[in-house]
């Protein structure tokens, strides 16, 4: 890893003007923690565009590009760590949409919904009414104590 510069640029309210600033950036090797969850959150990209390209496809008629696009997201969330909830329900959304485009009349009657819904839910981190998702540990554990009282 190597030392870099950034540079940063905003409006000053108090001197009415733009200013820039440099900053200098020095990297860091990532917690086990915090390796998870950029793992979790390119998986969950993958999915959103997976399911977006799967949609596009399967509305064209290719379906069988379609649910290669589903298969590709499903093995990058199945390396982001089978054991997480969260990746979990990556995996749970993505067979679902799979199962909808095995045929065109399934696509016509199910997929084209399911996938534009639990897509753009995983594009805007959107837990679809689970409990796990789009949340960190810290959030969870202030919620379980919360939930206690």
């Amino acid at each position: 890893m190597t030392a870099g510069t950034a540079k940063l640029r905003y409006y000053s309210i108090l001197s009415s003007e733009w200013v820039t600033v440099a900053l200098a950036c020095t990297p860091r090797e990532l917690t086990p923690d915090e390796a998870a969850t950029v793992d979790l959150s390119a998986a969950r990209e993958a999915t959103a565009a997976a399911m977006i390209q799967a949609n596009e496809d399967a509305a064209s008629g290719r379906l069988a590009e379609a649910r290669q696009h589903l298969r590709d997201a499903l093995v990058q969330a199945e390396a982001a760590g089978a054991e997480s909830e969260d990746v979990q329900r990556l995996q749970c959304d993505l067979n679902e949409c799979l199962e909808t485009v095995q045929t065109a009349a399934e696509y016509q009657s199910k997929g084209a919904k399911k996938l534009q819904w639990i897509g753009g839910g995983h594009g805007k981190q959107r837990s679809r009414g689970a409990e796990c998702a789009y949340t960190n540990s810290v959030q969870r554990s202030m919620k379980s104590a919360a939930s206690a009282m």
